[in-house]
């Protein structure tokens, strides 16, 4: 007899030769429940992806906006005379910011009126820049600055090495020089923790104890935690304005010696290592070198691949038309050479399928 819960029993004798099919057909009824749900899931998914499709259009429409109003606003400041370029902290990666700077020069972006701003390694390009002295000079004495690195240490000792190599190598009237055009950033402790621009420069000593005090590195510098500047404690510029902006600029051109997409947000940087190709090496990597030099033959690939970025950004902004009016490009500059002797590793050349090489960058068509 049939338990109540089953098949009804007085059911015909053509309905009671259907009762084994009563539990598939109740399996058929789930599994079409199933079938349903997941096209619904489907459907869904498909929904979502269309949407993020849509939203990453968005986005990069914003994007592409967004960098042709900042590649005008940057012609319009080239033309006033108003385009400044802002150097960030970055250590003992400073040969990347002469391979910027040579090339910003070389095409006429960078001349000796622009006004410059640094914190840290950003503060000795620029003091560097406005001495008058021969980017091959500044190199020479990198150099030599990151050998005695290498050989005798750096933490504790890198204040002794630089202030001797910038004894040796600045002009005496370098305050000169600098007062006005140079914008120095320091981190003054009193009466709280905040971020300072020093442009004028009373003396030699003065300069030279405004770029010590912005690369002062609490303890790894020299072993103390701040130093004195002005009757003042002072320490490390980069720790509270990373990437300087010159005041009163129209714009600013923002450089950076380190991987900016490896980077928090620190604002809008128009030149890095992997801002026009991709970058090999980790922040890890690259913090490893700022505090311990690579070895030569690495940071005379800095240099190279701060040429090739500088020459992008401004193929980028449109500058290469307007700066054509007022350098011409010698010939030695497009033989292919590059006065180092040396190439960029094929992983550092590579920027698009389509590429044009200038000297000894590599450039997208655009």
């Amino acid at each position: 007899m049939l338990q109540a819960g089953r098949c009804n029993p007085t059911a015909t004798h053509s309905n009671t030769q259907s009762l084994p099919h009563c539990g598939g057909a109740a399996h058929r009824k789930s599994n079409a429940g199933r079938r349903r749900v997941l096209a619904s899931s489907r459907a869904g998914r498909e929904d979502i992806l269309r949407q993020t499709e849509a939203g990453s259009a968005v986005l990069a429409a914003a994007a592409d906006a967004q960098q042709a109003a900042t590649a005008a606003a940057v012609r319009e400041a080239y033309k006033s005379g108003k385009l400044a370029f802002g150097f960030s902290a970055g250590g003992l990666l400073f040969p990347y910011y002469l391979g910027v700077a040579e090339e910003l020069q070389r095409l006429g972006v960078m001349t000796p009126d622009s006004q410059l701003a640094g914190a840290s390694a950003g503060s000795l390009i620029v003091a560097c820049l406005k001495s008058g002295l021969p980017l091959a000079t500044i190199t020479e004495a990198c150099f030599q600055l990151a050998d005695d690195c290498r050989r005798n240490g750096t933490r504790h000792r890198l204040k002794l090495v630089l202030e001797r190599v910038l004894r040796e190598v600045l002009p005496q009237d370098i305050a000169q020089r600098c007062s006005g055009q140079v914008h120095v950033a320091v981190t003054r402790l009193t009466p709280g923790v905040t971020p300072r621009l020093v442009s004028r420069f009373s003396d030699r000593e003065d300069l030279l104890g405004a770029l010590l005090t912005s690369c002062h590195i609490p303890w790894y510098f020299d072993g103390s935690l701040f130093t004195s500047f002005r009757n003042t404690p002072c320490f490390d510029g980069g720790f509270t304005n990373f990437l300087p902006d010159v005041p009163g600029a129209d714009a600013t051109c923002r450089i950076c010696c380190l991987p900016s997409k490896q980077l928090a947000r620190i604002g809008s940087i128009a030149i890095s290592p992997d801002a026009f190709a991709e970058w090999p090496y980790s922040l890890q990597q690259m913090l490893g070198w700022a505090f311990e030099p690579a070895d030569e033959e690495q940071l005379r690939v800095l240099i190279e691949c701060g040429k090739r970025d500088a020459l992008a950004w401004v193929q980028q902004s449109g500058l290469a038309e307007l700066a054509a009016s007022s350098v011409l490009l010698n010939d030695s500059a497009l033989d292919g050479g590059n006065g180092l002797g040396i190439s960029l590793p094929e992983s550092l050349v590579d920027v698009g399928s389509k590429s044009t090489v200038v000297g000894a960058t590599t450039l997208q068509q655009q």
